[in-house]
């Protein structure tokens, strides 16, 4: 019997611990699918806010609201209060009277006319006369939307800062064309670069003057200048030598080619007459002489 009993005992004490671990299991349970529920919430609602913006003073912001539907109220109620008026100056509608409009102006710091927008610059900017068409047709459009001054002023200052940039880098380009011509040409040209350069200066300068000036102002569709192109250089000292051969035997002469080419010989054949010793050691004034002779046969 005492068996029994203590038997009996020690499985209700067994049967009692069981019945309380389960129950801490249970609690347990329960706490962390709690907290897990908490923090999925927490999280919840964190995680709108860094859907709307990366940017930390901005969720510092977004901080101030409780959730995505407060924030939705509180910018509601805003909009609201801006269209009734609340801040001072309703927005305008369309029919609007002169006088809305005037105080709506005077609020938000919009010019009484469009050309006001241009005194005051800032940084000392000054429209250019070539500008001026363009800009007057901005400018009044932003007039009838009422943009506020600062902010005309920092549209066209940056508008500026863009085409500076884009001048500099089409100065820079150029740059680079010229020098990538020169390079080429005087590979292909060697020795006669210079030669051939001078012909096709005096050519040019042969040429109608709006044609001289489309050629050394003229552009081409990537913004360099044409007569920095090497193809158009190889083409104006064909053309060149076709419309005057002599030219490379007296660059520069132009239609007094003839002459000039009759005049040096007679220089030559005097020296010949003259000093025919100093003719016999002169190569180059040989080489020259034949080379007035060939050009003269040619230009017959």
């Amino acid at each position: 019997m005492a068996e029994e009993a203590e038997t009996q005992e020690t499985t209700a004490e067994q049967t009692t611990e069981a019945e309380t671990s389960t129950e801490t299991t249970a609690q347990e349970t329960q706490q962390t699918t709690e907290t897990q529920t908490e923090t999925g919430t927490q999280e919840a609602a964190s995680d709108w806010r860094s859907t709307l913006t990366k940017d930390e003073k901005k969720l510092g912001f977004l901080g101030r609201f409780a959730s995505a539907e407060s924030f939705v109220e509180s910018f509601k109620k805003l909009n609201d209060d801006v269209k009734a008026g609340r801040y001072g100056v309703k927005p305008l509608g369309d029919d609007a009277t002169d006088e809305e409009v005037a105080a709506y102006r005077k609020a938000f710091g919009v010019p009484e006319a469009p050309d006001k927008y241009l005194e005051a610059l800032p940084d000392g900017l000054v429209v250019g006369d070539d500008d001026k068409p363009a800009i007057e047709q901005f400018v009044k459009a932003a007039h009838e939307v009422n943009a506020p001054k600062p902010i005309v002023d920092k549209l066209l200052s940056t508008y500026y800062d863009i085409v500076d940039a884009q001048n500099e880098e089409l100065i820079q380009r150029n740059e680079q064309a010229k020098e990538d011509g020169i390079n080429a040409l005087r590979e292909e040209w060697g020795p006669e670069y210079r030669r051939n350069i001078n012909v096709v200066n005096s050519f040019v300068e042969t040429l109608p003057e709006a044609v001289q000036t489309i050629i050394s102002e003229g552009t081409l569709p990537d913004g360099t200048l044409i007569g920095n192109n090497p193809e158009v250089l190889r083409w104006l000292a064909s053309q060149a030598l076709e419309a005057n051969p002599l030219a490379t035997v007296v660059p520069g002469a132009g239609a007094n080619a003839a002459q000039t080419i009759a005049d040096e010989m007679a220089e030559i054949e005097n020296v010949m007459r003259t000093d025919r010793t100093k003719y016999n050691r002169d190569e180059k004034m040989q080489a020259r002489y034949r080379q007035l002779i060939d050009a003269k046969a040619k230009a017959r």
